[in-house]
């Protein structure tokens, strides 16, 4: 009888083990993969343990900030970064504008001096939507963008058509040190005049292409 009693004891020991449900809460918590953890905005103590390819985004300086109003300007975009405290902290700032109406398409390239600026400004503005012209836009940004650092931000305008002279300087791209603007890098060749003119209508074309101008 010892024996079977033991034996039955020994059987209910393994079965309530394999019954007991895996750790909740921290424990699973700790255990989960910090390469899952946001891209932007944290600030993770596990440095070490992100893979190459999350370390490469974290150390991005360079966003795209989409959904902003198009009433807003160039300045007004500094404007509103000065004003939450990133004054100081990006050196590159580009608001494509159309040249046909004056209207920006509502996105914008910012470097910014260190990733860390990166992430304060992703903070400070994922989400916002306090415009000054009660615009409904909630801010989004990412810096999944094909240029990364003030110097590629540099070279792919420098010699674009945006910088002609007879572009209105509201619609250049600027750089800046310690907050203050100072002069573009010179076209390292010819820069070809901008297109003003609108494209024909698809019916005008017969090609039934609707291409934005």
């Amino acid at each position: 009888r010892g024996a079977r009693a033991g034996g039955a004891a020994a059987l209910s020991s393994s079965s309530a083990s394999a019954a007991s449900p895996a750790p909740s809460g921290p424990a699973q918590m700790r255990a989960r993969p910090i390469g899952l953890l946001p891209r932007i905005g944290g600030v993770d103590s596990g440095d070490a343990a992100v893979p190459d390819d999350d370390r490469e985004t974290s150390a991005r300086t360079t966003l795209m900030i989409s959904q902003i109003p198009k009433s807003y300007t160039r300045d007004m975009l500094c404007a509103l970064l000065d004003e939450r405290g990133l004054r100081g902290h990006y050196d590159f700032l580009y608001l494509p504008i159309k040249f046909a109406t004056g209207v920006s398409f509502g996105y914008a390239f910012v470097n910014f001096i260190s990733a860390e600026a990166a992430q304060r400004c992703h903070a400070e503005l994922e989400g916002f939507r306090a415009w000054i012209d009660d615009s409904c836009e909630v801010c989004r940004m990412t810096s999944d963008t094909k240029y990364q650092g003030r110097q590629q931000c540099v070279e792919k305008y420098r010699n674009s058509p945006v910088m002609h002279m007879s572009v209105d300087d509201s619609m250049k791209p600027i750089v800046l040190e310690n907050g203050v603007r100072v002069s573009f890098p010179e076209p390292s060749k010819r820069v070809k005049n901008p297109r003003y003119v609108r494209a024909p209508p698809a019916e005008e074309r017969g090609d039934g292409d609707r291409r934005t101008p």
